[in-house]
């Protein structure tokens, strides 16, 4: 064998070597999956196999951490969609099949989050039906088929929250630290997720999560009370 040969096949066994090494962008707490690769954005994987996700939606606000006072062992809760000044909301909301509104704006730029059967989320630009039972609307869409939506900065920074998918998996996350729409996107579609859809939710003092799921129990509080939250509950768990 050549010298030459020889150092590319050494070359080859180093890459593979760091390849077995490389630390993980995911790690496991409790029974989740939870991405670190970002700094301040924490994205937590859920199955959808695994767990089953609620819209809920009250006259009466809570902050996050009151309204996982409502549930059982076995549950993540995130801040939901926007509100109006008495709290009502400004886009299409649907649980149940009660309408609480029927209006959906900015079609060119938002999303409904269907859950209808699994969660779904529908992009409004496009063709659909509104055939849901239980289904929200929000915006902006920040990733789409992997590639980042928000095409301008505005500068404006906050905390935020958002809820994606790809093929098996719902993710939830939120940002810590005050980001702008365009650079929560471009992180977003930076990430080794293969995202169908990722989805801004309302974010700012509105912002917080909570996980209650084997060991890992979180509390990142909403600075405001919300009036709705999207749940995910482990099918088994009570």
């Amino acid at each position: 064998m050549s010298k030459r040969s020889q150092k590319s096949l050494a070359l080859i066994a180093v890459i593979l070597i760091i390849a077995l090494f490389a630390v993980s962008p995911w790690q496991t707490k409790g029974s989740l999956e939870v991405q670190t690769e970002l700094k301040d954005i924490t994205i937590y994987q859920l199955p959808k196999d695994e767990f089953q996700f609620t819209i809920h939606n009250a006259t009466e606000p809570q902050t996050i951490k009151n309204w996982s006072k409502q549930f059982g062992k076995g549950h993540i809760i995130i801040n939901g969609f926007y509100f109006n000044a008495d709290y009502s909301p400004p886009g299409m909301l649907t649980i149940d099949s009660e309408d609480l509104h029927t209006k959906i704006f900015d079609y060119d730029r938002s999303a409904v989050v269907d859950l209808t059967e699994t969660l779904t989320i529908i992009d409004t630009s496009e063709p659909f039906t509104d055939n849901w039972t239980t289904a929200a609307q929000s915006y902006p869409i920040l990733v789409k088929d992997g590639k980042a939506m928000v095409k301008e900065d505005s500068g404006l920074l906050a905390k935020r929250s958002f809820i994606g998918t790809d093929q098996e998996n719902v993710y939830i996350g939120i940002a810590d630290k005050n980001i702008s729409l365009y650079q929560l996107s471009q992180e977003l579609a930076s990430i080794q997720i293969e995202w169908n859809l990722a989805l801004n939710l309302d974010g700012g003092p509105s912002t917080g999560l909570t996980i209650q799921i084997a060991k890992d129990k979180n509390l990142n509080n909403s600075l405001m009370p919300v009036p709705s939250v999207i749940v995910g509950e482990e099918k088994d768990a009570n």
